[in-house]
C-alpha cells in the first residue's frame, strides 16, 4: 500500500513508488491521501504485507516504510533494503506479470468512524487546544474530538511546541495537543504549560494503558526512559518491556501488542488526547496532577566525538569495566543513584550518552564522566 501527506511534491514520489512496486511485480493499493496514524490503520485493516507513505512540506520529504502491523520496520529489515538498493539487485517480471493498481479510498472515514464513532456524544470537558503547523491534520483532530463531545480550539500558526505552549496557557485550555509530521509526532500541554514530549511523552502514555486497561500484562518503554517506572508497574501487576532508545522500536512494540489499543494510543494523538481526558475525568484532576504520580527523575543527553576506528574499542572498553548490561544495542551502566545509557549514533561518528538520575546535578555529574571516559578511549595513540 502506498499513500502520501502533503500537498504535490508527495504525489509525485507517490506515482514514482508506485511505479516502481508494479515494475517488480509486486501488487500495489493507491490509499490515496492519508495521515500517518490513519495509514498505519489501513496496513492493519486491509491486511497489507506492507506499506509506504510519503510525506512532504516545504523542501523536506519523509518517507516512512512499514509491516503489515502498521509499525515501522525493524532495523534488520532496513539494512536488507539497503543492501538491496546499494546493489540494484531488484526482481524483473515480464510485462504479463504486471500487476493492475488498485485504489481504495475513504481510509480516513473508517478510521475515524472505528476509533471515534459509535460513542455517547454527551458534552465532555474541555477545551482541548491542538496546535501545530498543519492545518490540515490540526482540523482532523479538531472533527475527530468534536465527535466525541469535547470542545476544542485549533490554531495552525504555532510552528513549535514553544509557540503552542504560550497559547495553550492564554486559552487556558485543558489539554493542549501539538501535532507535527504527518500526524507521526506529537506532544502534550498540561494546564500549566508543562510539556510532555519524547520519553516523558512514552511514560505518560504508558500509564494510561495501565490505568485504561489497555497494557495487557506488559507494556512498552524506551530502556532511557524513566528508570523507576518498573516500580509504578509492578505494584500494578504489569511488566515493563524496555525497547532501544528513539520512538520507532517503542512504537513497533506497542503496534504489535495483543491488544491493538495500545497501538492507536500510542500513535495517535487525537486518540492519546481522548483516552488522557477520559481518564482526568474519571480520575476528578487536571493533568498536572496526574503526571504527578510518575516518580520523577532527571535527564542529561551529550553526544561525544569518537573516530570511527575508535568505535569499537569504545563499546569494548565500556562493557567489560563499567556496563551491568548489554542492552538494546548500547551499554547500560546502573549505579544507585542514577544510569548511563551510551549507544553509537547510526548516521555519525558520534556517541550518544544519556544519564538519568533522582537529581539534575547528579544527572549531568553522570554525562560529563562518561563523556569524558569516551573521550580518553578517543584520545589514545
Amino acid at each position: 500500500g502506498v499513500a502520501v501527506w502533503g500537498g504535490p511534491v508527495a504525489a509525485l514520489l507517490r506515482e514514482a513508488f508506485d511505479a516502481g512496486l508494479l515494475s517488480t511485480g509486486v501488487s500495489c493499493v493507491d490509499l490515496g491521501e492519508l495521515a500517518l496514524p490513519a495509514m498505519r490503520f489501513a496496513a492493519r485493516r486491509l491486511r497489507l504485507d506492507g506499506a509506504v507513505h510519503v510525506a512532504a512540506r516545504g523542501e523536506r520529504v519523509t518517507i516512512t516504510l512499514l509491516d503489515g502491523k502498521g509499525a515501522d520496520i525493524g532495523s534488520a529489515q532496513e539494512r536488507k533494503i539497503e543492501d538491496t538498493l546499494a546493489k540494484g539487485s531488484f526482481r524483473k517480471v515480464k510485462a504479463a506479470d504486471i500487476a493492475d493498481m488498485l485504489n481504495i479510498g475513504g481510509i480516513s472515514m473508517f478510521y475515524g468512524n472505528e476509533l471515534f464513532g459509535g460513542v455517547d456524544k454527551a458534552q465532555r470537558q474541555g477545551p482541548i487546544g491542538i496546535y501545530g503547523p498543519d492545518e490540515a491534520l490540526n482540523q482532523q483532530a479538531e472533527k475527530a474530538l468534536e465527535e466525541m463531545g469535547y470542545a476544542c480550539v485549533s490554531c495552525s500558526q504555532d510552528s513549535t511546541l514553544q509557540d503552542a505552549v504560550r497559547r495553550s496557557v492564554a486559552e487556558r485550555v485543558k489539554l493542549g495537543l501539538f501535532l507535527d509530521n504527518a500526524g507521526n509526532d506529537f506532544a502534550f500541554i498540561d494546564e500549566k504549560g508543562s510539556t510532555y514530549e519524547g520519553n516523558r511523552l512514552a511514560v505518560m502514555l504508558a500509564m494510561a494503558a495501565m490505568d485504561r486497561g489497555i497494557a495487557a500484562g506488559t507494556v512498552p518503554l524506551p530502556v532511557t526512559a524513566n528508570m523507576h517506572f518498573e516500580e509504578l508497574a509492578t505494584g500494578r501487576g504489569i511488566s515493563v518491556e524496555r525497547t532501544p532508545a528513539g520512538r520507532s522500536d517503542w512504537l513497533r512494540r506497542a503496534c504489535h501488542s495483543t491488544d491493538e489499543r495500545m497501538c492507536w494510543l500510542f500513535q495517535d494523538g487525537a486518540y492519546a488526547a481522548m483516552s488522557l481526558m477520559e481518564t482526568l475525568a474519571k480520575e476528578n484532576m487536571e493533568l498536572s496532577a496526574y503526571a504527578a504520580r510518575i516518580p520523577e527523575t532527571f535527564t542529561r543527553e551529550q553526544f561525544v566525538e569518537c573516530p570511527l576506528e575508535k568505535r569499537g574499542l569504545a563499546m569494548k572498553t565500556l562493557y567489560t569495566q563499567y556496563a551491568n548490561s548489554e542492552a538494546l544495542g548500547g551499554a547500560l551502566v546502573t549505579q544507585e543513584r542514577g544510569r548511563v545509557f551510551v549507544t553509537p549514533d547510526k548516521q555519525t561518528s558520534r556517541f550518544r550518552v544519556t544519564a538519568e538520575a533522582l537529581s539534575q546535578e547528579f544527572a549531568e555529574e553522570l554525562a560529563m564522566s562518561f563523556r569524558d571516559i569516551i573521550e580518553g578511549i578517543a584520545g589514545q595513540d
